[in-house]
């Protein structure tokens, strides 16, 4: 994520993967095992920090992602906190 931003960079393999890791239903159970073992275990500024860059990714004229998986992706943050706490 940092690498992006300091180098003004959307089209990196890095970012695709991470977005395809987010890009989640918005149904906690439909979550697999992949995901449940990774992104839960960050804390809530971590999520927020992530949210803050998907925010600057949405932004960027050349992102190659549409306002509504980058959209997902943010509401997944939001669910990861909210289902970490429960």
């Amino acid at each position: 994520m940092r690498v992006s931003i300091e180098d003004n960079q959307v089209a990196l393999t890095v970012i695709e993967s991470l977005m395809g890791s987010l890009d989640r239903s918005p149904v906690v159970e439909h979550w697999d095992d992949y995901f449940l073992q990774r992104w839960p275990k960050l804390t809530d500024v971590e999520c927020d920090a992530v949210i803050e860059w998907l925010l600057w990714l949405n932004e960027h004229p050349l992102s190659p992602f549409s306002k509504d998986t980058i959209l997902r992706a943010c509401e997944t943050l939001e669910l990861v906190k909210k289902h970490r706490t429960e």
